[in-house]
């Protein structure tokens, strides 16, 4: 069943704090997290998750810290929800290759619907709108 899970929640916050960036500015995790009150370790493994999905950078150095690589309105939340939670399910049933009740199951078609109408939803609403 989905969940947006705390982790993916502070994803949402930290995207949010980089869109409010110039395109020559930084954002240092440490500053982040004692605004925040994030934990640093946590907003670590969050921010890994976030740069090995392409949706921020990394820059080292004495004044480094994390950029966005694309426009905050360009990112789906589905593209944070599949960065720190994984691929995209509403059923459980669907997270595995074959369900055990498959064969059996008169809801099958009615869930997987509503999970690929909330699947779209989720990737077109971006995490920063215009409207």
């Amino acid at each position: 069943m989905l969940s947006i899970s705390k982790q993916t929640d502070y994803a949402v916050e930290l995207i949010l704090a980089l869109s409010k960036l110039n395109e020559s500015e930084l954002l240092s995790l440490r500053a982040f997290s004692k605004q925040s009150t994030i934990s640093f370790l946590f907003l670590q493994r969050i921010a890994k998750s976030l740069r090995e999905a392409r949706l921020i950078e990394s820059v080292r150095g004495i004044n480094g810290g994390y950029r966005l690589l694309k426009s905050a309105s360009q990112i789906s939340f589905r593209e944070v929800i599949e960065a720190v939670q994984g691929p995209f399910s509403v059923l459980a049933c669907t997270k595995k290759e074959q369900c055990q009740l498959e064969a059996m199951c008169t809801a099958k078609h009615g869930l997987r619907s509503v999970e690929a109408e909330i699947a779209d939803l989720l990737g077109s609403r971006f995490v920063v709108s215009h409207h």
